[in-house]
């Protein structure tokens, strides 16, 4: 019985422990599609479904190059992946995150890759579009949870030569 109660415990650690992007225990997004089993959207591998979205747009799939299945979820939570949600804000779309419930490793160096692939549809600048985006609804917050945010953004911009000319590198006082 026990070596079969450590994978989940080991799981239950794990997620306890993931932090949102201020740096605090990272949110649910209640009642979300494609949730784990405890309601967060913290998956780092497959479909990547790591940013939560207040209200699931109907045409979410088909403006991502996916079939139309968005509009049966319509105005619904929605952990989305984090490239087709980067590729939907490219073209000019808005997309409200819920920031308290996307895990941090999002701005990552190791995970940011996955903004800027998505299926075949992926747009030039995506990952920049997608994490300045993220980072613009995000940053209203002050102390140690925009500290945090700062630093994660910056952690990733200064990666890529593309975000040195952005107002959101600007703002976020990453190094020159």
């Amino acid at each position: 019985m026990r070596l079969k109660l450590f994978p989940v415990l080991v799981a239950l650690v794990s997620s306890a422990s993931t932090k949102n992007i201020y740096g605090k225990d990272l949110e649910a997004c209640p009642s979300a599609g494609s949730a784990n089993y405890e309601g967060k959207c913290d998956e780092k591998g497959g479909g990547v479904h790591s940013l939560c979205v207040s209200s699931l747009p109907g045409d979410f799939g088909s403006q991502t190059g996916q079939f139309a299945w968005s509009q049966s979820y319509e105005g619904q939570r929605w952990c989305v992946c984090i490239g087709a949600w980067s590729n939907y804000i490219a073209r000019n779309n808005f997309l409200a995150a819920k920031c308290d419930a996307i895990p941090d490793y999002v701005l990552g160096k190791g995970y940011i890759h996955h903004w800027n692939s998505w299926n075949a549809v992926s747009l030039p600048h995506q990952i920049v579009v997608g994490v300045n985006a993220l980072y613009d609804q995000c940053k209203n917050i002050g102390g140690e949870e925009l500290t945090h945010l700062k630093s994660k953004y910056c952690e990733v911009a200064e990666a890529y030569e593309q975000f040195k000319e952005t107002d959101q590198y600007l703002d976020a006082g990453c190094s020159m």
